[in-house]
């Protein structure tokens, strides 16, 4: 007894007609025609007297391109997140600086005094309450370039030597890709004391 296989995968199959209402009958013929072309294999192959099982693959043509297309765009985009994350990236923040409110960094000061700063003063203008050492040093240079650039580098590393203080200055949020730097009880007031010195130089005294 003879046998065979047939198996028919439709992936993808999407079917659009227009036309007027009397072509229904010949666009249904039609279809039925391009159909009886799928299983065309399948009856040959029941009509074949060889005695052996066969598999019938019947090969459907679906373009792929604009799926294709969307998933490369996709992969790029994820690409070049991760690499600026994986570099620690992120963009400066803007916020409208009020110097009455804060003053303004001085060139004397070091590192640390200018990054702690920075981010007392975004912590309390802005959403953002902890940052990586290249936003700290990116929005300060970009917002306070008369005052000295700073580097990310000397930011982090000096930054790691105020968490070993005692008490710590700052403390370091080490879950994500890249350190993110907040303030602790004595950080926020050794920005306030450093707000004094520019805004009320006479209490400093």
């Amino acid at each position: 007894m003879s046998k065979f296989k047939f198996k028919l995968k439709l992936q993808g199959l999407e079917l659009e007609m227009e036309g007027a209402r009397e072509d229904i009958p010949l666009m249904a013929q039609n279809l039925g025609n391009q159909l009886t072309g799928l299983l065309q294999p399948a009856a040959d192959m029941a009509s074949n007297d060889k005695g052996r099982e066969e598999e019938v693959a019947l090969p459907l043509t679906i373009d792929h391109s604009s799926a294709d297309k969307a998933r490369t765009k996709r992969r790029r985009k994820f690409a070049g997140s991760e690499s600026a994350a994986s570099n620690g990236e992120a963009p400066t923040i803007e916020w409208q600086h009020d110097p009455a409110k804060y003053g303004n960094p001085q060139q004397a000061w070091n590192v640390v005094k200018k990054a702690i700063w920075m981010i007392y003063v975004l912590s309390k203008e802005t959403a953002y309450s902890q940052v990586s050492a290249k936003q700290t040093a990116d929005t300060f240079n970009k917002k306070f370039k008369q005052a000295g650039t700073i580097r990310s580098t000397n930011v982090s590393r000096n930054l790691g030597k105020a968490k070993l203080k005692s008490p710590a200055l700052v403390g370091g949020d080490t879950s994500k890709a890249v350190v993110e730097w907040f303030l602790t009880n004595t950080g926020t007031q050794f920005a306030e004391d450093s707000i004094k010195e520019v805004t009320q130089p006479n209490a400093a005294n």
